[in-house]
């Protein structure tokens, strides 16, 4: 019975709200930081890519695929300019971890498990 059920509603639901519980600490927490407007822009980013969840489909694979790069590539960008790159370090070894034990399968899902490492790691070093 689980099986029929669809639950692409799931991972909408749990991204945006990620999306919202980290916007409301790292925007505040990073305004001591540089570049504060790039924790917007990945939590935005972030947000989108729950909302195009169906990214096999021709309708929501552009809108997933460019709002997973504003997303990781904020984050990046944030963390690199600030100097802080143990999360970036953290993260990228999750992700080949992810890679590596999957027989590199499902690489787009590993890089974006490394990205939310690499924010979860990041903000709780702010």
């Amino acid at each position: 019975m689980w099986k029929e059920v669809k639950k692409e509603w799931m991972f909408t639901f749990t991204m945006w709200i990620t999306a919202i519980a980290i916007a409301i600490y790292w925007v505040s927490e990073a305004e001591l930081y540089r570049c504060q407007f790039l924790c917007f822009t990945s939590v935005a980013g972030m947000a989108f890519v729950g909302g195009a969840a169906m990214f096999k489909e021709e309708i929501t694979k552009a809108t997933h695929y460019i709002s997973a790069g504003i997303w990781a590539g904020s984050a990046i960008l944030f963390f690199a300019i600030n100097g802080m790159f143990l999360p970036l370090w953290i993260g990228t070894m999750a992700g080949l971890l992810g890679l590596f034990c999957n027989k590199w399968n499902n690489s787009t899902f590993w890089l974006e498990i490394a990205v939310v490492v690499a924010m979860i790691f990041g903000i709780a070093l702010l």
